[in-house]
């Protein structure tokens, strides 16, 4: 449902006045507006912090927050803003995924989905009701050792010190007293601070009994400055027990770049990227059940299909393996074998639908018709310590109806979860498309990042395919291989 965001004096069908109701409206509306300039200053800033917000739904953005104003632009569902202050203004009613709600906050926004509102529109700043909007955390490492603050003012106490690329997820950031010091090796100077709620993926709350605290903000890096320490290794060396596969959709390699995916594409040139990486097939279900099973099993569409072939998951369940499926909105509860559900938020990112499609797992009966089916949960219930992880976000996470800025922002989200879980020593994470947007080899060449500790800056060009990924997987975990995953070579150059 598309949102609105008229003055209350004016907030039904013009269409459906007369021409005397338009100038009576409107005169009553411009007084209105003048009482309101006299008692509550619009436009006065009422918070003057950065911060990283996600449309709920659709909204428009308007040249100003006072007065008569013109929509510049109508933005979709999971449209990311940067947000450089919270300003008073006229009134407005809005109507948002099926929920009303009024005020007179209107949110300053400097930039849309990355770019500059400045070359998006010529203007230095648009404006947006705030009700439609939610703050995203945004994943910011440690450059050095720093200390956590339980205020950016003069005066504040350090509540904790944390380590180099320690991962703190930051919901905006704000003006305070100055710092000037080293970090790194280079000298830090600024007064410009970040406001965490989270430290490696758990709660302020939980680890200090605060709601937040905060840390110099020239002291954080968008992307880990080195390997992160791995969690001291077993002897018998450092063999992979754990391997966590995020997709993302229909976008060819060349779509992905350090300023249409700035986290994930620093992630692969920190780690390891395979740059000849193709999809098999077109539409999406096809390439789920190559990976899934070693063939498209002659699926051609997206339909919704029950098949008795062996899979990854029949595999794994007779070696005594474990497996998930992490869906995102998929339902908390039962067996739900419907072609899409939406929910609320679940996990990182925004709210959004979960399609059975591009969850190849619920296509075999040996899932579908069996307890194997409470292996598929939502992502809010996800486990790093399994043996597999397939993780599936919704689709406006996962690129297919929202922009690759939202996938990013997904990724910050969801990322420190695994390299911050205990045992990420024995990990390996592969984050890649099912399918690029030409056929070349099959199904377009496909943006593949693969992370674990220890893997620093390789740059593959060893061709595989989504069959690869599966005879990596069964080698790693002792399973035979399956149909075409038998002629296929694995991701080797990037195991230990």
């Amino acid at each position: 449902m598309r949102s609105t965001d008229l003055p209350l004096a004016v907030g039904f069908e013009r269409s459906r006045m007369s021409r005397r109701s338009v100038l009576l409206t409107a005169t009553v509306a411009t007084l209105l507006l003048y009482v309101v300039a006299a008692t509550a200053a619009p436009g006065s800033a009422l918070g003057a912090t950065t911060t990283t917000r996600v449309a709920l739904c659709s909204a428009n953005l308007r040249t100003t927050a006072i007065g008569s104003s013109r929509v510049k632009r109508s933005i979709k569902t999971g449209t990311l803003v940067t947000v450089v202050a919270s300003v008073s203004g006229r009134s407005y009613r809005t109507t948002c995924a099926g929920r009303s709600g009024s005020g007179k906050t209107w949110l300053r926004v400097s930039r849309v989905d990355g770019t500059s509102v400045k070359r998006l529109f010529g203007v230095s700043y648009v404006y947006a009701a705030s009700t439609l909007f939610r703050t995203v955390p945004v994943s910011k490492y440690a450059a050095c050792g720093l200390n956590l603050r339980s205020s950016p003012k003069v005066g504040s106490t350090v509540v904790s010190r944390v380590k180099t690329n320690t991962v703190l997820a930051v919901i905006a950031t704000v003006s305070g007293r100055g710092y000037d010091t080293t970090c790194a090796g280079r000298a830090v100077k600024g007064s410009t601070w970040a406001k965490v709620k989270a430290v490696n993926g758990k709660t302020v709350k939980s680890l200090f009994g605060v709601s937040s605290v905060y840390v110099a903000a020239k002291m954080l890096v968008g992307a880990p400055t080195s390997t992160p320490t791995p969690t001291p290794t077993p002897p018998g060396g450092g063999a992979i027990d754990h391997v966590v596969v995020v997709w993302l959709e229909n976008e060819e390699a060349t779509a992905i770049t350090s300023s249409s995916m700035p986290y994930l594409y620093g992630l692969s040139t920190t780690y390891g990227r395979a740059d000849q990486f193709y999809a098999v097939s077109h539409p999406s279900l096809p390439n789920y059940l190559a990976f899934w099973s070693g063939s498209t099993q002659g699926v051609t569409d997206d339909g919704n299909y029950n098949l008795s072939a062996a899979s990854l998951s029949s595999q794994m369940a007779a070696a005594g393996r474990s497996w998930r499926t992490y869906a995102q909105d998929y339902p908390a509860t039962g067996c739900n074998l419907g072609s899409t559900y939406s929910g609320g938020i679940d996990g990182p990112g925004v709210a959004g639908t979960y399609a059975r499609k591009h969850n190849p797992a619920m296509s075999f009966t040996s899932v579908s018709g069996s307890a194997e089916c409470a292996n598929i949960q939502p992502l809010a219930k996800f486990d790093p310590s399994v043996n597999v992880a397939f993780v599936v976000p919704n689709l406006c996470n996962d690129a297919h109806d929202c922009s690759l800025a939202t996938a990013d922002t997904f990724l910050r989200g969801f990322v420190p979860s695994v390299t911050g879980a205990p045992d990420w020593a024995h990990t390996l994470l592969v984050i890649s498309f099912d399918e690029g947007s030409t056929s070349t080899n099959g199904g377009g060449r496909i943006f593949t990042a693969v992370m674990r500790p220890g893997l620093s800056g390789v740059v593959s060009t060893t061709q595989h395919t989504h069959y690869s990924l599966l005879r990596t997987i069964e080698n790693l975990n002792g399973l035979p291989c399956l149909a075409n995953s038998c002629s296929a070579n694995t991701l080797n150059e990037f195991l230990p």
